[in-house]
């Protein structure tokens, strides 16, 4: 084998750990694409009545049972909710997030199924004049909606979404949970202390890519690597990342591999090597004249 077949294997055997994990990386990069957002799911009929029959249940002893609500700072107030948005009622409803009226309530639990809640908000709509419309949620691309979320949401609810305190103390809950309808409608109603945000700011297609985001919050346990605490975004970013690390180190083995040896330290020069080689071949074979082994006359 020639030092130069030799050479050539060893660089081969370097190359082939870092071919292996760039190609790793690149695999993670497609398995962590970021997921568009379904469609809002089709409207269903629903009960009207039974819904009546919910509000009286779950809303009346706070809100009477007219929707002119309760004054007061006791544990069965709550404000009247006549001419309100019909988003607005629907994502409190929907979230189970309502305002802490007193310590002894504490925080309003989800309790509705979609059927129920469906109903209660359409009988409330009927009964108390509840504005607008459920927002209709657009396909979203959750690698738009990243920086959108970074940007305008990451502020109050960190950017994991796991919530946060915004800068004016207020508590800004954990999102994670929340399917696409309910997050464009925080979007457009700015329930509680949340500003609203109408579509100078962002359009329709900018808030279908942030609820898509934050579906890709709730799945980051998909991750694979163990990435999980990033999200599969996140993941997607740090393996691209990795695999730019590793093309360039690829890069530099093969620039290093092409450069000549360089001698061990005190060896004379390259040029001194091969003056003396050449002087070697030019001597004769045999003794010279006058060294031993001659004969004299």
């Amino acid at each position: 084998m020639t030092p130069r077949n030799g050479r050539r294997q060893r660089r081969g055997r370097t190359l082939l750990p870092l071919l292996a994990l760039v190609a790793s990386c690149l695999g993670l990069t497609v398995l962590v694409q970021p997921v568009d957002a379904a469609p809002a799911p089709e409207p269903v009929t629903v009960d009207v009545a039974a819904g009546g029959a919910l509000y009286q249940r779950y809303c009346g002893l706070c809100h009477a049972n007219d929707g002119d609500g309760i004054a007061g700072t006791g544990v069965e107030s709550g404000p009247g909710l006549r001419g309100l948005p019909v988003a607005y009622v629907d994502l409190t409803i929907r979230t189970g997030r309502m305002p802490i009226v007193h310590d002894e309530v504490g925080a309003i639990e989800k309790r509705l199924t979609d059927e129920q809640r469906q109903a209660v908000v359409a009988w409330m709509t009927r009964e108390f004049g509840l504005e607008g419309e459920i927002p209709e949620v657009l396909p979203g691309n959750a690698g738009q909606g990243q920086p959108l979320w970074l940007t305008n949401c990451a502020p109050c609810h960190s950017a994991s979404g796991s919530g946060g305190i915004s800068a004016d103390g207020s508590l800004a809950p954990d999102v994670t949970g929340v399917d696409p309808t309910g997050v464009v409608e925080a979007i457009r109603v700015g329930p509680f202390e949340m500003p609203e945000f109408g579509n100078r700011t962002l359009t329709d297609e900018d808030a279908a890519d942030i609820a898509a985001y934050v579906q890709e919050l709730a799945a980051a346990d998909t991750t694979p690597l163990g990435l999980t605490h990033i999200g599969r975004v996140y993941a997607g970013a740090v393996t691209g990342v990795l695999a730019l690390v590793m093309v360039g180190a690829l890069v530099l083995v093969v620039r290093t591999g092409r450069r000549p040896a360089t001698p061990p330290q005190g060896a004379p020069p390259e040029e001194a090597v091969v003056a003396r080689r050449a002087e070697e071949a030019r001597k004769p074979e045999g003794p010279a004249p006058g060294e031993d082994g001659g004969t004299r006359s």
